[in-house]
């Protein structure tokens, strides 16, 4: 086996809070294998470009927010694999990819944390005349802040760390066969969740938490949906021997 590969990658801080980078890869790899008399050679060859991502970061001394930043990274990958055989013909496939993954936070001055992201990412996988399509969306939502507990709960008003986070995702897989107009859905699957908990120091060595979800699970190309409930009380006890003195 013999592999090469070219890397070029670069970067830059710009003016007004924004960096940036960019890179190009090249992967070729041959590989030889004895088959009775003769080598059967697979040849493969990746190239990803572009490869990017460009963020913006800005900070204030004033107002409601302390931090903004906003960024997005996108990625194509394409690949390709030969197989040639006695006859000529041999087999081929090829893989082609693109994911875009933009994303925004947002931190406020009262501790509130704000965190929206997206991710969408499109993929085909060619082999021998037929094809498979993957198309995926997520998108994220979280939110997190820490409060004091009351004093008649608490005399030394502990922090309260809490979370809550979204999410929704469609999955949509379908298959193109050689001769055929089209491409037959095989998978189709959404899913719904919100989650959340809260957790606090009870003692210098416990700590407590509380858990929550709900979660709906919708695979359409078999019409079946399912949901699902959790609550979960979980303590923690810290050993080590430096939290004892």
């Amino acid at each position: 086996t013999e592999t090469r590969t070219a890397t070029i990658s670069s970067g830059a801080d710009l003016p007004l809070g924004f960096t940036a980078t960019v890179s190009y890869s090249l992967v070729r790899t041959d590989r030889f294998q004895l088959v009775g008399d003769r080598f059967a050679e697979t040849t493969t060859r990746q190239v990803e470009w572009p490869v990017g991502n460009l963020r913006w970061t800005r900070t204030f001394g004033g107002g409601p927010l302390t931090l903004v930043a906003a960024g997005a990274g996108v990625r194509h990958r394409e690949g390709t694999s030969t197989q040639p055989s006695i006859d000529g013909i041999g087999a081929l496939s090829a893989t082609s990819s693109y994911s875009l993954t933009p994303d925004l936070q947002l931190s406020f001055r009262n501790g509130l944390a704000l965190t929206l992201s997206m991710q969408t990412r499109s993929q085909r996988s060619e082999n021998n005349g037929n094809a498979t399509e993957l198309d995926q969306d997520d998108y994220t939502g979280s939110l997190n802040y820490s409060f004091a507990l009351p004093q008649s709960l608490s005399r030394l008003r502990k922090q309260v760390r809490s979370t809550l986070t979204a999410l929704s995702s469609k999955t949509l897989t379908c298959l193109e066969q050689r001769g055929s107009p089209g491409c037959t859905v095989v998978s189709d699957v959404r899913r719904q969740e919100i989650r959340g908990g809260l957790d606090t120091d009870l003692l210098k060595t416990v700590s407590g938490g509380l858990q929550f979800g709900y979660s709906i699970n919708d695979a359409r190309h078999l019409s079946r949906r399912t949901s699902q409930i959790f609550l979960m009380l979980t303590f923690q006890l810290s050993l080590y021997a430096g939290d004892y003195r």
